[in-house]
């Protein structure tokens, strides 16, 4: 494993923070017009995230949860764009200096926690509407 210079480390920390505001518009739109799992789904999800050792057990995650909830949770609209978005971060991790694999499960857990507020502020919605039409 290559040590980064301090030098090194601060550009990839500037095109990380760079890259937040297209990820957040992008966790943004992967949870709107779509039906999405709840909280404690997602929850799930970041917490792989967070435990995965490489890409492709993320997206096995992700494949394993579509398969074993799949519409009964709304995994089922969400698993293929998000894997697609999953994919197409090894593109930007591998701009950034260091281990690239290293990179990628930085992007994808920075990512994971945007799309997990983005659908926690979609449900919050959904559940005032949901209020306001009782009343």
């Amino acid at each position: 494993m290559t040590q980064l210079t301090n030098e090194e480390r601060a550009a990839n920390q500037n095109a990380i923070n760079a890259l937040k505001p297209s990820m957040i518009e992008q966790a943004k739109k992967l949870v709107q017009g779509r039906r999405i799992p709840d909280k404690q789904q997602f929850t799930s999800l970041v917490e792989a995230g967070g435990q995965a050792d490489c890409a492709e057990e993320l997206i096995l995650f992700i494949q394993y949860k579509n398969a074993k909830e799949g519409s009964r949770t709304g995994w089922s609209e969400l698993a293929k764009p998000l894997t697609d978005e999953i994919k197409a971060l090894q593109e930007k991790a591998s701009k950034l200096k260091g281990n690239p694999d290293e990179n990628y499960l930085q992007l994808a857990r920075l990512f994971l926690g945007y799309l997990m507020w983005a659908a926690s502020v979609k449900l919050e919605d959904e559940r005032q509407r949901r209020r306001q039409g009782r009343r």
